[in-house]
């Protein structure tokens, strides 16, 4: 009973920390959101980070559904609640959370305008030595102690014949024109991010197309909620259908771990493989055979939905072939 009643703290234990992992490390790792910390804007940064946590929000429940899954393949718990249980938080999830954060998502959005103007007309006190500044499009960082009349600068530059980065021995930042100058003249910057450092921030390929489905999804969510109260609650009912038929596969075999794996692996297959439901290949052959009572913007909610189907059925079937071979087992060491 004590496993069955952890669910719900497990779920939502794992949402947040997820949602908030998620969102400080893809804000940080931008090198323009990196720049604006460094420089003093930490209103505008935290602004950032809550608008890509709230975004994140459904990223945080698929997580958050998995982590559960895992908890009760490890521990033992009463099915007949268990699964109630589950789908009841599944159902508060797409019908009150997710409406409620779209909502958030276009209050943070109208307070971006002014937040950029802040930052740009920000004062002297932010430049700060030694921390990279934006400029121009650019970056440049001052280099020198403060207690040196010579200021040695560094600025980053794209030009035609490759030349990425500039030193300045002997220049300055003027506050009041808001430009660099080596020996009264201009320093130019035409690059949006600091060539030094930006590499590093950057994510591995595999992450940033994993994140880039995922955003192709959320945007999709949007859309369907903006689209239409029905259509929103069809499609991310099914999705959810889907990734509640993923609690199969940790009952797939007898080795946790390997569970585990075919869990992941349906998952990336099943980001990977959306946008042929909704406008590729799948989606075009299903609107060919698709019912005259079944609407078009419901075609993907009703792929996803036999997916999910299809999914419970198989994995039903196993599961009942593991428990009578282990009965069986019982029977026989009896």
């Amino acid at each position: 009973m004590k496993n069955t009643l952890m669910i719900p703290l497990v779920f939502f234990a794992n949402t947040v920390v997820w949602i908030v992992a998620i969102a400080f490390f893809s804000v940080i790792g931008s090198s323009r959101m990196f720049e604006i910390l460094l420089a003093g804007n930490r209103l505008y940064f935290l602004e950032i980070l809550g608008y890509r946590a709230i975004f994140l929000v459904p990223v945080g429940f698929v997580i958050a559904f998995l982590a559960t899954f895992f908890y009760l393949m490890r521990h033992a718990a009463i099915v007949y609640i268990s699964i109630p249980l589950i789908g009841l938080i599944a159902a508060a999830s797409v019908v009150f959370v997710l409406p409620k954060s779209f909502e958030l998502l276009a209050f943070f959005e109208s307070h971006f305008a002014s937040a950029i103007t802040a930052i740009d007309s920000r004062s002297g006190n932010n430049l700060l030595e030694g921390a990279i500044q934006p400029y121009a499009g650019g970056s440049w960082i001052d280099l020198a102690p403060r207690d040196r009349q010579a200021r040695m600068i560094v600025a980053t530059q794209v030009a035609n014949d490759g030349t990425a980065l500039f030193a300045y021995p002997n220049a300055r930042y003027d506050r009041v024109s808001g430009t660099l100058l080596a020996d009264s003249l201009a320093v130019p910057i035409v690059i949006s991010g600091d060539s030094l450092y930006a590499r590093y921030l950057s994510p591995p390929p595999f992450v940033t197309h994993i994140f880039f489905d995922f955003t192709r999804l959320l945007e999709a969510f949007r859309a369907s909620f903006v689209q239409d109260w029905r259509v929103f609650l069809a499609f991310t009912g099914s999705f959810y259908l889907v990734i509640l038929a993923l609690w199969f596969l940790c009952y797939a075999s007898s080795w946790r771990l390997l569970n585990v794996l075919f869990v992941f692996t349906s998952l990336r297959l099943l980001i990977y493989v959306y946008p042929y439901l909704v406008s590729g290949s799948v989606y075009q052959f299903v609107m060919k055979i698709r019912p005259a009572v079944l609407p078009a913007a419901f075609v993907p909610a009703a792929e996803l939905a036999l997916i999910a189907a299809v999914a419970i059925v198989i994995g039903s079937c196993v599961a009942v072939i593991r428990l009578v071979r282990r009965s069986s087992r019982g029977a026989f060491h009896a």
